[in-house]
């Protein structure tokens, strides 16, 4: 159960980064369409993206990209080892479950 959550996280992300790609043409960015994706819904997110203009949106400081990018590669990383971890607990919690029990037919 713990593994089909942390798929639908990474896909989550993955879908958010692309709603963004679509919105770096936009007036609404790539940070407003990733982030409206990420704690909205894909769906709307598109949606806010359809309705901005085109166009560049404003001007920027050009280390904002490299950043996001960092901390988005940092907490996909820290997903994918929080549940490796997990799945390896979880893995000797069953080992050991399964060796401590004795039968008892009565």
């Amino acid at each position: 159960m713990e593994g089909l959550i942390v798929v639908a996280v990474i896909v989550w992300f993955v879908i958010a980064i692309i709603v963004g790609n679509f919105g770096k043409t936009r007036t609404i960015g790539f940070a407003g369409a990733f982030f409206a994706s990420l704690f909205l819904s894909p769906i709307l997110a598109m949606l806010f993206v359809l309705a901005s203009e085109k166009g560049t949106p404003r001007k920027a400081w050009k280390g904002w990209k490299y950043i996001g990018y960092f901390f988005l590669i940092y907490f996909l990383l820290n997903i994918i080892t929080t549940s490796i971890i997990l799945v390896k607990e979880n893995k000797e919690k069953t080992k050991e479950s399964f060796t401590n029990t004795t039968y008892n037919p009565y």
